[in-house]
């Protein structure tokens, strides 16, 4: 899944699958203009560990068959599956880099 494609500028909260919204987002991923996609943590999950992830699409929405469509004013949230390559430490946060990532259809 190209999350660039659906993701706008800006810094997006990611919450760890299960939590709240209304808890402190795990991390976030910042999305730039010409740049990769950036997620940054607060806690450093091992390299080789999998993690399951939430993210909210704003002015998306999900079809009965789980695909995303744009719709103005909806917030889709969509669970990915991600396989940690490698993480660093930056400014009391870390950045990882994932070997996989996929959307997991619910």
């Amino acid at each position: 899944m190209d999350l660039r494609a659906f993701i706008g500028p800006g810094v997006h909260p990611v919450f760890l699958q299960g939590d709240s919204c209304q808890q402190e987002p795990w991390g976030h991923v910042l999305s730039r203009p010409n740049r990769p996609l950036s997620w940054l943590v607060r806690d450093c999950p091992s390299p080789g560990s999998q993690i399951a992830i939430s993210l909210s699409l704003p002015d998306f929405s999900l079809d009965p068959d789980g695909s995303l469509c744009p719709k103005s004013g909806a917030l889709a949230r969509v669970v990915l599956l991600g396989l940690i390559k490698k993480s660093r430490p930056l400014e009391g946060a870390h950045v990882l880099k994932f070997t996989s990532l996929m959307r997991v259809l619910d």
